[in-house]
């Protein structure tokens, strides 16, 4: 199963930043995927489909539970948050404590086989359509679909596509088996970032970055310079805001203080 996760924060820190840890606390299954909003506070899917929110200290503020783990999982800024599932091809929005707001399946005159579906700005959804293996934009207030465009030039048999995400008016997929694959606002590949194998990516500012050899690593989407800054601790996830670091590994979940 992917993991979602995603992030919004503008965060100038420096490659020796200084970690403290607040707590760590274990959960009572593996954690699946994770992600945080807008103002830092950390969300956990659990195998079982469970979804817990967490304050930026590491207390329990909500959960809701599911009968499966989301395909896509997108808290934004904490108020509106998104999930699609792949197998009920249906997609829902929910308020701060996790209730469901509102729930719709994909439309078929949309795709035929959707495959990913995540958000486009607040009133447009960004899908793939793998029965022709194409990119689509729907506005959901007018039910149309304003931009379409074929991925068949850079998808092969041999891709392995797990998230897509709209940031910053561009597209990025992942593609396990080539890398991050960067789309402009209308479908048009402007470049790959070959990094083969990761489970997810996310971004921080005007930077993406993914987790590798210990390290957070970061490319900045408009000068490509890089820079690397390494974890206190082995992890599976990482997860960065402008005051505190998540690392998540099986059930576990270790909260640290930022200090540039």
């Amino acid at each position: 199963m992917m993991k979602w996760i995603v992030l919004f924060f503008l965060f100038p820190f420096c490659a020796n930043a200084q970690f403290q840890k607040i707590k760590s606390f274990e959960v009572k299954e593996n954690i699946a995927a994770a992600s945080v909003d807008r103002p830092g506070e950390l969300y956990l899917g659990l195998t079982s489909g469970s979804i817990h929110k967490y304050s930026v200290d590491g207390m329990l503020l909500a959960s809701s539970t599911h009968k499966s783990l989301s395909t896509v999982f997108d808290p934004h800024d904490g108020a509106r948050l998104f999930t699609y599932t792949r197998a009920t091809q249906s997609y829902q929005f929910l308020n701060p404590m996790l209730e469901e707001v509102l729930t719709a399946k994909i439309d078929q005159a949309f795709a035929i086989a959707p495959y990913l579906v995540s958000t486009f700005g607040d009133q447009s959804l960004v899908l793939i359509d793998s029965a022709d293996w194409s990119i689509k934009k729907v506005n959901l207030r007018s039910s149309t679909v304003t931009m379409e465009a074929s991925l068949q030039s850079f998808i092969s048999k041999k891709s392995k596509i797990v998230s897509i995400r709209e940031y910053q008016n561009f597209i990025f997929l992942l593609d396990q088996n080539k890398g991050i694959v960067v789309l402009n606002s209308i479908g048009k590949l402007i470049k790959v970032i070959e990094v083969k194998g990761l489970s997810y990516f996310n971004f921080l500012g005007e930077e993406l970055y993914y987790i590798q050899d210990g390290k957070l690593k970061f490319i900045d989407l408009f000068t490509t310079e890089t820079r690397a800054l390494v974890l206190p601790e082995p992890c599976e996830i990482a997860l960065i805001t402008d005051e505190r670091l998540y690392l998540i590994k099986k059930n576990q979940v270790s909260v640290f203080y930022l200090k540039p």
